[in-house]
Parts: structure tokens; sequence; C-alpha cells
């Protein structure tokens, strides 16, 4: 879409064209990427936002942030299950889930809100303990022993 601005750098009033621009910025820490709305001068070429595609970028970046910081991909599930010695079907039954459910979360399929929730739980050691403790009756003894000797939990035993 093409309009006339006044430029930054020419300090005239010129036709720009609207874009959007990779942007990288650091945001609690966290190096995060997002399309910033942006205008580019027809004459200099120069780069700039109004106030309100500022405003936008400042949304954008804090919705990256907020979903690259809750991001359950199918890797981290796979780390989070593993750290513990856990099968995908002892994994489930722990966080009360049905017995494929975590097989599908690590072949890609979004966790509902509610186990997405009880996944990033079960992420600190004393959490899982304590949904281990409630559901450890309804897995097998081979799987008990395998995570009761994993590393992250061995505090707690």
């Amino acid at each position: 879409m093409i309009s006339k601005l006044s430029c930054p750098d020419c300090e005239k009033v010129v036709e720009v064209s609207e874009i959007k621009k990779e942007t990288n910025v650091v945001i609690n820490g966290k190096n995060v990427s997002f399309l910033a709305p942006m205008y580019k001068c027809s004459v200099c070429g120069c780069e700039f936002q109004t106030m309100e595609q500022l405003e936008e970028s400042l949304k954008l970046g804090k919705s990256a942030a907020e979903k690259q910081s809750d991001e359950l991909t199918p890797e981290k599930i796979i780390s989070i299950r593993e750290k513990y010695n856990a099968s995908q079907k002892a994994f489930a039954i722990i966080l009360g889930m049905g017995e494929l459910t975590i097989n599908k979360y690590e072949q890609g399929e979004k966790p509902s809100s509610s186990n997405r929730m009880l996944l990033l739980l079960s992420e600190d050691p004393a959490c899982f303990y304590k949904m281990y403790e409630i559901n450890k009756y309804k897995i097998g003894a081979l799987q008990k022993e395998k995570i009761e000797h994993s590393a992250v939990l061995q505090r707690f035993m």
C-alpha cells in the first residue's frame, strides 16, 4: 500500500510503501524475532515507523516472547519425559492423561490448555514428584524403578 507521509530523513512529504521487516529484540533475556510494520521512503529508502506502528511492534514483540517462553515443542516434551526416565505411557499416566496422548504431543499435536499446563508443571521436579506419588500405583514396577532412579528425582527419594 502506497501512502504519502513525511520522511524523517528527506524532511519532505513523499510516497512511502508499507513493509514488514524482520526485527530481533531481547525481551526478558530472550532473543525474540517478529515482523515489524514499517514504512519505506520512495525517495531515500529510509525505513521508519509511526507511533501506531511502534505500538503494534511492541504488542507483536510481547506476543512473540510469550509464545517462545511457553512453547511446548515435541522436542521439549520428549526432553521433560526423558529426564525422569519415563516411558510415554508412564509419563501420561503420572500426569493424568490418556495413554496415547503423550505420543500424539511428541508427534506434533498441540496439547489442550489443561494438558499444556500439566506438561509445563512437570518440568519442575517437585511438581512431577507430587504427581508421581499420587499416580505411581497405576504404573508397572519396572517403570517405577526407572523413574525413581532418575538423577532429577534422587533428592526426593
